[in-house]
Order: structure tokens, then sequence, then C-alpha cells
């Protein structure tokens, strides 16, 4: 696996919630693992949620 490969697809997840507060979960385990080590979301359910509405005004304004 290419060591940036996590970090491209983390960034093409959260920036989906530059439109919806909360997405599903990611399909890919590894994804899922990162995310939740770095403490960046919560889960919902079968929905997860940025953990920081900060990052998430953020993304809406700039990313």
């Amino acid at each position: 696996m290419n060591p940036d490969e996590p970090v491209s697809s983390a960034w093409v997840y959260l920036r989906g919630f530059r439109e919806r507060d909360l997405q599903p979960a990611p399909d890919d385990e590894d994804l899922r693992r990162s995310l939740r080590r770095r403490l960046l979301v919560t889960e919902e359910g079968d929905r997860w949620r940025l953990r920081v509405p900060l990052m998430q005004r953020w993304l809406r304004k700039r990313g």
C-alpha cells in the first residue's frame, strides 16, 4: 500500500462533510480505523459526523 493513499482517501471522505452533517461510514476498513484513531469522527448509528464542528465550518468555507 502506498503510504500516501490513506491520507488521500481520508481527504476525499472528509470533503463529503462540506455538503452534509452526517454521512455513511467509509467502506474501506483501513480508512475507518485511520479516522477513528485520529479522533476525527463520531459514530451515530450507521452514520458518521465530524467530531469538531470548527473543522466542518472550515471545510465548508475553504475545503
